[in-house]
């Protein structure tokens, strides 16, 4: 068991170098000092500690697997990816839902519902066949009428 009274001056700058600064130097020169009987590797051991970044292997030399840059994507290519036409389609559908609302607003003085936006597309074969509007279900209508819609409002 070690001493119980107080540490003396080089005791304690020692301890307030190893708390402040974390250097460990001080510690095993006071050890070797004070004639303490330990072998010799572990005062080393003790002094390498304040260099131990220089004479450890400690940095990562590889870049481990979850950092490195993807492959490819995988899954199911996006409409934008695989269908050149695709931004002329959603296009020409924010067009005609354009044009609805003017036909409503000017014929009824109101603006139209999404039942009648769809009616008024599935009208126009044309567009409705080129868009790809006829093929679909109406939930899938609506939205695609949601993002023809969110084409003209401002940014």
């Amino acid at each position: 068991m070690g001493k119980q009274d107080w540490p003396t001056v080089e005791e304690f700058k020692a301890l307030q170098q190893l708390v402040n600064e974390g250097k460990v130097t001080a510690i095993a020169e006071l050890i070797e000092k004070d004639g303490v009987v330990i072998h010799r590797c572990i005062v080393d051991a003790l002094k390498k500690l304040d260099h131990w970044d220089n004479n450890l292997r400690w940095q990562i030399t590889e870049t481990p697997k979850a950092s490195q840059a993807k492959i490819g994507m995988a899954g199911r290519p996006s409409s934008r990816e695989k269908d050149p036409l695709h931004a002329f389609r959603r296009y020409k559908l924010a067009m005609k839902v354009a044009e609805a609302h003017i036909h409503y607003i000017e014929t009824h003085g109101r603006e139209p519902n999404l039942k009648e936006v769809r009616e008024f597309i599935l009208n126009d074969k044309d567009v409705a066949r080129l868009t790809r509007f006829s093929g679909k279900g109406r939930t899938t209508q609506d939205k695609m009428v949601a993002d023809a819609k969110l084409l003209f409002e401002p940014r």
